[in-house]
Order: C-alpha cells, then structure tokens, then sequence
C-alpha cells in the first residue's frame, strides 16, 4: 500500500440533531465496503478516529465517552446548554 493510500481515510461530519447509533451503522457498513478507517469531525475541531474493524457498539461508547468527558469537563454554568442528541 503506497503511502497516500495509508492516509485516506472516509470522513464523516453529522448535522446537528444526528442520532449515534444510525450514524454508526452507516460508518461501519462504509468502512467496510471501502476497507478504510474512518473519521468523526464533531463540533469544535474535534476528530473522534475510528480504525476499520470496529464495531457499532465501540464507536457509539466511544462517542459517548467523549460527550460524558465534554460535559464533565465544562463549568457549572455552561452544562444547561443543549448537547447532541446521544
């Protein structure tokens, strides 16, 4: 494998209301289908690097992993503000 093709990966940015476990089965069915790794760009320049292999439930712990740290990480004054719908 050259070292371009190493580098390709399939990048996927949802809109804003996206629900994760549909979102999931569609990254996994394209990693899949185009033997590639997969990137999730979230809000704020976040990139959440999902390797080919993984699995629905992995990447939807993942990502909520991720929010869970967002939200704990935030002042007490900013958690009312609405999340991405998990």
């Amino acid at each position: 494998m050259s070292h371009h093709e190493e580098n390709q990966v399939i990048d996927f940015t949802p809109e804003n209301g996206f629900v994760i476990e549909k979102l999931a089965q569609t990254i996994v069915k394209a990693m899949s289908e185009m033997n590639m790794d997969a990137h999730l760009n979230l809000p704020g320049s976040v990139v959440l690097e999902i390797e080919k292999g993984c699995t629905e439930q992995e990447i939807i712990e993942g990502y909520n992993d991720y929010m869970s740290a967002r939200v704990k990480s935030r002042p007490a004054s900013n958690r009312n503000e609405k999340l991405e719908t998990v």
